[in-house]
């Protein structure tokens, strides 16, 4: 974002002192959490277990727009048990799922950001993948779903701004499961049927092996011949509007 010219506040639990190594870089502002949390768009990205402690020192919404870009992840130590766990299949990547049950994370971050715009985006692709949206195959797609459609209206115009292409799944009861990580059917598309390859069709998409592949697909073995990115080519015609998918 700061490398698209827009002014960003970062802030962690350490305080703005232990940011000091980005005060140089342009567009980028060291903050406290409740100095970035006034912003008109806040991006949540901490771990699963800090979400309510996090959102518990906001300030009250008031209908500002919050992204939800955590997943309902454990990060494990190396010499942790389920680290090597055959029953844990996120074991090799250092992570154990939250059994949650429901409602689905995107929701319970809604309950705890009341009076909130609550956009689930980000989470399904790798920091480094967004900052490179442009390959040669087109843009890099990022889903987002949320309930209140002037966040997402507004969220699509912050992810079309900085050079992805947004693709809009509608109310966060069903769009959040599918950009859901880990489980989302959204996270790696495959051409291993008719079906996919007729549905990326419809949505006007294509399928694109570049440099942007699926989280699933840079750390599974078993999914990295089948995973892939979606992108789609805007390379010769004007931008359409964010996508919605019934």
């Amino acid at each position: 974002m700061a490398a698209a010219g827009l002014d960003v506040l970062i802030a962690n639990s350490r305080g703005p002192q232990s940011l000091t190594g980005i005060g140089g870089m342009a567009h980028l502002h060291p903050a406290t959490l409740q100095e970035a949390g006034q912003a008109e768009i806040v991006i949540l990205t901490v771990p699963w277990r800090a979400v309510g402690s996090v959102l518990g020192a906001m300030p009250e919404w008031n209908n500002r727009i919050l992204i939800d870009a955590t997943n309902a992840v454990d990060f494990l130590s190396p010499c942790s048990p389920d680290a090597t766990d055959p029953a844990n299949p996120l074991g090799p990547m250092g992570l154990k799922a939250v059994e949650l049950g429901e409602p689905a994370s995107s929701a319970l971050v809604a309950e705890l950001a009341p009076g909130a715009g609550v956009v689930k985006t980000f989470n399904h692709v790798e920091p480094a993948a967004v900052g490179q949206p442009k390959t040669d195959a087109g843009r890099l797609v990022v889903f987002l779903a949320g309930d209140d459609s002037d966040a997402r209206s507004q969220v699509a115009g912050l992810l079309h701004s900085i050079g992805l292409f947004p693709v809009d799944l509608g109310r966060l009861a069903v769009g959040g499961p599918l950009i859901a990580f880990p489980g989302g059917s959204l996270l790696g598309w495959t051409w291993s049927s008719r079906r996919d390859r007729d549905q990326v069709k419809r949505c006007g998409l294509r399928m694109s092996r570049g440099p942007h592949r699926s989280f699933l697909e840079r750390h599974s073995a078993r999914e990295a011949s089948a995973t892939s990115a979606v992108s789609t080519n805007c390379s010769n015609r004007t931008m359409s509007p964010p996508r919605t998918m019934k």
